[in-house]
């Protein structure tokens, strides 16, 4: 049987707003390996975090670990600060010369939904831009000093992205800037992008600046793609799980209004994958009703079993080779009932590079069909074969 990691599982505990002392307590009963739980908080950003959690539980932590947790969190806890400084001023410089910013992601999230800044962590800063201005908003900021690689190949790689190549800070202050001119690559199945966020923007100070932010419906749309189809259920669950807690409180939130926007943008089984494992793994608040009416058309026991799949996979049970993990991923998202065509959010790797498509071959429905079965069939019988840790209820 594969087992989950016990480290996964209490970190994943700890996010859930309703968790209670104790049982974070019972969580870190001996045999917790607090190095491993330290790597998973680092890899997550999430230490401000952990250190409230484990500073409200009353655990009692070997010296050394809860000097390595105040280290780490006050390091963090720095970095976020001085994101946030970068930030102000590049919102300003741009206001500035007339270009519009809208905030996505972290940076949008931490400054209007969470309570405390340093709450939200940001890998990097991730602004909007209007199509019409990319161009002179990077340009304003290259004669500023911010630095991009200065590499022939770089602007044709990132020719169909949704952002522009990465740019420096140039005072050392290790920040890292995209300016997106959309949401996903170009190319992408989804009917929600740029011009959708700014329909509905609100604007809010940036320091002595202000910018726009995305909507309590779009924060959260936007949060679920990027989840199930952008990281295709791999990784980054702990962040986007957080965020989906925080915007399921929001006041400003409009459930029945998401789900027919998600309807709209071919996103139903994007939001309904993220919006479950983050209710069955974190306990964020989401209306059953909305859940139904997301709902992919499978049978709820086949349901139930591909939580199950996903949730263990995110909480460090064995990987599936990649083929059956993509098979197992397209039988959850049902792309063809949503009509995404053959667009995969894998059809760009890593490094953001298209993948090399396999050569043109003449296929006739028969074949196709019969191609198609195949992967369910493939998929399905690895469900009943997956094993899971029967504890995992938060």
């Amino acid at each position: 049987m594969s087992t989950i990691l016990p480290e996964a599982h209490w970190l994943m505990s700890a996010g859930a707003a309703d968790v209670e002392p104790a049982r974070l307590r019972e969580l870190a009963a001996p045999g917790l390996h607090w190095g491993r739980l330290l790597a998973l908080a680092e890899y997550e950003r999430a230490f401000p975090f952990v250190t409230d959690r484990l500073r409200e539980s009353g655990i009692d932590l070997p010296p050394e670990v809860a000097r390595q947790v105040r280290s780490r969190a006050a390091v963090a806890e720095f970095s976020i600060g001085r994101l946030h400084g970068v930030l102000e001023q590049v919102v300003a410089r741009l206001e500035g010369a007339g270009i519009d910013v809208l905030l996505l992601k972290g940076a949008a999230l931490s400054r209007t939904r969470y309570a405390q800044r340093r709450l939200r962590a940001m890998g990097d800063l991730d602004l909007l831009i209007r199509a019409a201005q990319l161009v002179a908003a990077r340009d304003l900021l290259l004669a500023d000093g911010w630095r991009c690689p200065d590499d022939p190949q770089l602007d044709e790689l990132y020719r169909d992205h949704h952002h522009l190549p990465p740019m420096h800070d140039p005072r050392g202050a290790g920040a890292t800037l995209e300016l997106h001119g959309d949401l996903f690559f170009r190319g992408n199945p989804f009917g929600f992008g740029a011009a959708s966020v700014w329909r509905n923007a609100i604007r809010v100070p940036v320091g002595r600046a202000t910018a726009w932010v995305p909507s309590a419906n779009h924060l959260l749309l936007h949060a679920c793609i990027h989840f199930s189809w952008g990281h295709s259920m791999r990784e980054g669950s702990w962040t986007a799980f957080r965020d989906v807690s925080v915007l399921a409180t929001a006041a400003d939130l409009d459930w029945d209004g998401f789900v027919d926007e998600a309807i709209e943008a071919k996103a139903t089984t994007a939001c309904y994958w993220t919006l479950r494992l983050a209710s069955r793994l974190m306990h964020a608040p989401v209306p059953d009703g909305v859940l139904e009416r997301l709902s992919p058309a499978r049978p709820q026991a086949v349901l139930e079993r591909l939580t199950t799949h996903f949730a263990a996979r995110l909480l460090g049970a064995a990987v599936p080779p990649v083929r059956l993990e993509r098979a197992i991923w397209d039988f959850a998202m049902e792309p063809g009932r949503c009509g995404h065509g053959e667009v995969r959010p894998w059809d760009r790797n890593d490094d953001f590079e298209p993948t090399s498509p396999a050569a043109p071959t003449e296929e006739t429905v028969a074949d196709r069909t019969l191609r198609q079965f195949s992967a369910i069939r493939q998929s399905t019988r690895c469900l009943s074969e997956l094993a899971f840790a029967p504890r995992l209820e938060l």
